[in-house]
């Protein structure tokens, strides 16, 4: 059975394996690399803190009883005149259940509890356009696409 739940300190550990499997699995969906992330001093540390909650954050995963599944998190706008928005990032499913739902399921419920977020008007989130099985996802999720950033040629 899939829970999803927010995610806190406690489950950093999880999270942090799950990020690594991330990043080398599937290195070009992140803006940071594996090779970066492993290079900081205190990990583990750092991903408690960023679990640790905020209110302009939610981070939240998929788990089929302890074991963590899928991740998702809004992060709000610090701006005070881009507070209205909100992006979707560091989505990521575990290859071995890719396919059952678990992604439709932990995006759904981050949109569900960004509505609760008194003045958040506007979630976006950013695909490579390579991930098809993703960008069909949001688009059924109703996310429209409104730009592609291309990579400059080297």
């Amino acid at each position: 059975m899939i829970s999803i739940r927010k995610l806190a300190p406690a489950d950093a550990e999880a999270y942090l394996q799950l990020r690594l499997l991330a990043l080398q699995e599937s290195p070009n969906s992140f803006s940071t690399s594996y090779e970066d992330t492993i290079k900081h001093p205190d990990l583990r540390s750092k991903f408690e803190g960023r679990l640790t909650h905020h209110p302009d954050t939610i981070n939240l995963g998929a788990f089929d009883g302890d074991n963590l599944l899928s991740v998702a998190t809004i992060r709000r706008e610090s701006n005070s005149k881009l507070r209205h928005k909100g992006s979707i990032v560091a989505v990521y499913t575990t290859p071995a259940r890719r396919g059952e739902g678990i992604s439709r399921k932990v995006i759904t419920e981050l949109i569900n509890q960004a509505k609760q977020m008194d003045g958040l008007e506007q979630l976006q989130l950013s695909v490579t356009t390579s991930n098809t099985p993703a960008y069909q996802l949001y688009l059924s999720l109703g996310f429209e696409m409104y730009g592609t950033k291309k990579t400059p040629s080297k």
